[in-house]
C-alpha cells in the first residue's frame, strides 16, 4: 500500500469529508467515497500497471493529467474511452491502440486484485478533489486544490490510525522477537 493509499485507508479521509464535504451531498451518493475512489482509479492504475516495464511496457505518461477530461460530472464515474485519449495526449503517443488498451483494462478489472495495491494515492487524491469540486464538496470543498488536499489528508492521518496498520505490527512483532531493540519508542 503505497503512503498517501496509507492515508486515504485511514479515518484521515472521514476527517477530511466531515470538514469540506456537504454530508447530505454525501449521503446521496450511491455508495461509500473510498469504495467510489477505487472504483474510478482501478482503470487509471490498470493502465499505469499495463504502461509498466514490468507488464507491456507502453512509455505513457500519467504525470499532468487532466482529470477533468475523463471524469463525467454527472455521474462522477470515469469514462475509460476519454481517460486513454488523454493518457494518448498526454504522453503524445498517438499509436496506441485505444481498443486493445480497453480490452486489457476491462481484463484487469474482472481478475479482481487488491484495489489498494492497483490504485495510486495520487490518482485517488484528484478523484476526491474532483468530488468535492463538483458533486459532494460544502462551500469550503469546493475550492481546494488537489495538492492542498493532499497534505491535508496527510496532516489528518494520527499515531492511532498508523497503530491499525500491517507495518505498525510487523514492526512491533520484530520488536518483541529482537529484545532490546527499539523502532517505535
Amino acid at each position: 500500500m503505497s503512503e498517501l493509499n496509507k492515508y486515504l485507508f485511514s479515518n484521515a479521509l472521514e476527517k477530511v469529508l466531515t470538514e469540506f464535504g456537504s454530508s447530505k451531498k454525501i449521503v446521496e451518493l450511491r455508495k461509500p467515497i473510498r469504495d467510489i475512489l477505487h472504483e474510478i482509479a482501478l482503470p487509471i492504475g490498470y493502465l499505469r500497471w499495463l504502461s509498466s516495464p514490468s507488464k507491456d511496457n507502453l512509455l505513457l505518461t500519467f504525470k499532468g493529467l487532466n482529470f477533468d477530461r475523463f471524469l463525467e460530472k454527472e455521474t462522477y464515474m470515469i469514462n475509460i474511452d476519454n481517460l486513454i485519449i488523454e493518457v494518448k495526449t498526454n504522453s503524445g503517443n498517438s499509436t496506441l491502440d485505444a481498443n486493445i488498451i480497453k480490452t486489457k483494462i476491462i481484463a484487469l478489472i474482472g481478475e479482481e486484485y487488491d484495489p489498494w495495491q492497483i490504485c495510486s494515492g495520487h490518482d485517488m487524491v484528484q478523484i476526491l478533489s474532483f468530488g468535492m469540486k463538483n458533486i459532494f464538496g460544502n462551500h469550503k470543498g469546493k475550492i481546494i486544490a488537489p495538492d492542498v488536499l493532499d497534505g491535508i489528508i496527510r496532516v489528518s492521518y494520527e499515531y492511532p490510525d498508523f497503530c491499525l496498520t500491517e507495518l505498525y505490527i510487523s514492526i512491533t512483532n520484530w520488536e518483541r522477537m529482537n529484545l532490546p531493540f527499539e523502532v517505535l519508542l
